[in-house]
């Protein structure tokens, strides 16, 4: 976790700024009532120990969104992914298997 700290604060150039962005974001023009028209594949991936975002809330998305797909992240909070999730993610991403022994 560290490394990746150092990371994004070295690729960062106002860390204040990006702190707000979130905050900002939800001044915007409301979206709810226009989940149901997203005709695109979209994936749901959302952490089991989310502590920001209730389950509640994926669960909704994947109700709203027509033929979205809804994957817990076992062991994962409001973070970017943990490596540990990784192959998971990137299976689910690619729509391949998530064990690498089943894909070639």
């Amino acid at each position: 976790m560290r490394r990746l700290a150092e990371r994004v604060f070295d690729r960062s150039c106002d860390l204040a700024a990006g702190r707000g962005n979130h905050r900002q974001a939800g001044y915007g023009p409301p979206v709810r009532d226009r989940l149901a028209a997203i005709e695109a594949p979209t994936l749901i991936l959302h952490g089991t120990l989310d502590q920001r975002f209730p389950a509640e809330h994926p669960r909704e998305l994947a109700r709203v969104i027509p033929g979205s797909r809804l994957v817990w992240l076992e062991g994962v909070g409001h973070e970017v992914p943990p490596r540990a999730v990784w192959n998971q993610v990137l299976s689910e991403i690619l729509g391949a298997p998530a064990d690498p022994l089943t894909h070639p």
